[in-house]
């Protein structure tokens, strides 16, 4: 049986006719889909628009009882920060090749967590004040934290000025240094996470006094337990963002944290071996069997590992061509084991891909021809405008350069 992927060097196929452009690093999380993302996200949607209302209703009611609280309010803002997150990310996975919703609900994450962020550090302040107050209510310990807080909204829009240039510029260079601000951030972000757990310890264990200054209700022992338990979650959410912008991953090749929930178990079903017989020439001219080898599926999260395979199975990247118009007569390049590209722009790439029941592909563009066969089972392709396809074994499809997405379909493994 033989299963074939071509992908066709077309290089100025499909490209953005202006800005805003694709970026050309996958994103933490991946592009949401109808059916996993939407549902999830209208849960978390739910339990924001709870959380809003709540903050604010604290906030009134202590309001007409003269006792400022303005955490409820802080509270409430990043409550609707994160309705309109959850609002922008709906929208998105119905209309995937939008790129302006995708700038949008990535500004609003970046605005509502470092409420959260001075939140923590303002509590920190007013618990050393609490432990030491002959250190806390000093005025250039207080210039500090204020200075800190204020620089917390600087690195944000920074971070905003380059996030949305980044989408407005093919410049290498400007690129490149948006990335670097955006990798700064994400680290000022994680040490402001972090920031407030050493404060309060070291002022906690330092404590010599027999009882600390009161403020609002509840015990000081209460108020440092959810601070450090805050602020360890923060800092696990902002260490992780961090680490994923510094080991970013091609859109093509995206890590396992930018793929669907459903691509992390099982993103490659079991296909079995292939054999590949290759052909060439005698040093007078005939042709001979240079190469008659067994070709064992690979991981796609690892495909030069030959000993590592995905959970289910792996793909085999049979030939790929030196050049084109190919070279009939030179050495032939291993192209199995190696890191090939999803799609170049001179050469020809063969593959065998096997995907299981309901796994899908997440949206993508390749700037090539795709010539898919399948030869069992069945998969839909859906493309950017929500049009669907059934295509069964037998069927082959030409992808010229389009946004899809692919799934397989059935109980069968699907094999192209």
């Amino acid at each position: 049986m033989t299963k074939h992927i071509f992908a066709l060097p077309q290089p100025d196929l499909g490209l953005p006719k202006g800005p805003p452009y694709p970026p050309t690093t996958a994103g933490l999380g991946g592009k949401p889909t109808l059916g996993l993302d939407v549902p999830v996200t209208a849960v978390f949607l739910a339990l924001f628009i709870g959380g809003a209302v709540v903050n604010m209703a604290i906030l009134q009611i202590n309001r007409k009882r003269d006792h400022k609280f303005l955490f409820s309010g802080v509270m409430f803002g990043f409550c609707m920060a994160r309705i309109t997150t959850c609002i922008m990310r709906i929208v998105w996975a119905t209309r995937l090749s939008n790129a302006r919703i995708a700038i949008a609900a990535q500004i609003f994450v970046f605005a509502g967590v470092i409420l959260i962020f001075i939140i923590n550090i303002v509590l920190a302040l007013r618990l050393l004040r609490a432990l030491h107050p002959d250190i806390g209510w000093k005025r250039m310990i207080s210039l500090l934290f204020y200075v800190y807080i204020f620089s917390i909204i600087l690195v944000l829009a920074a971070l905003i000025t380059c996030t949305v240039q980044s989408f407005y510029t093919l410049s290498h260079n400007t690129r490149r240094i948006d990335h670097d601000v955006q990798l700064f951030g994400a680290t000022y972000y994680a040490v402001a996470a972090f920031l407030p757990t050493p404060i309060v310890l070291i002022s906690w264990l330092t404590h010599h006094r027999s009882k600390a200054d009161h403020f609002g209700s509840g015990s000081v022992n209460g108020k440092i337990m959810l601070l450090l338990f805050t602020s360890t979650l923060l800092t696990l959410g902002a260490a992780f963002r961090a680490g994923t912008n510094f080991y970013s991953r091609p859109a093509n090749h995206p890590a396992w944290h930018a793929h669907g929930p459903e691509n992390i178990n099982k993103t490659m079903a079991a296909n079995p071996p292939a054999r590949r017989v290759i052909t060439g020439h005698t040093p007078d001219g005939k042709a001979t069997i240079i190469s008659d080898v067994t070709l064992t599926p690979v991981s796609p999260a690892d495909p030069t590992n030959l000993s590592h395979q995905a959970e289910n199975g792996g793909f085999i990247n049979l030939w790929r061509t030196d050049g084109f118009p190919a070279n009939v007569n030179g050495t032939p390049k291993e192209s199995h084991g190696a890191a090939v590209p999803i799609s170049d722009s001179t050469d020809t790439i063969i593959r065998i891909v096997d995907l299981a029941p309901g796994v899908s592909v997440p949206m993508h563009r390749t700037i090539s021809n795709d010539v898919v066969h399948v030869t069992k089972g069945e998969l839909t392709l859906e493309l950017d405008d929500g049009v669907e396809t059934v295509l069964k074994a037998g069927d082959t499809c030409v992808q010229r350069g389009t946004e899809a997405v692919v799934e397989g379909k059935r109980l069968a493994t699907v094999d192209i």
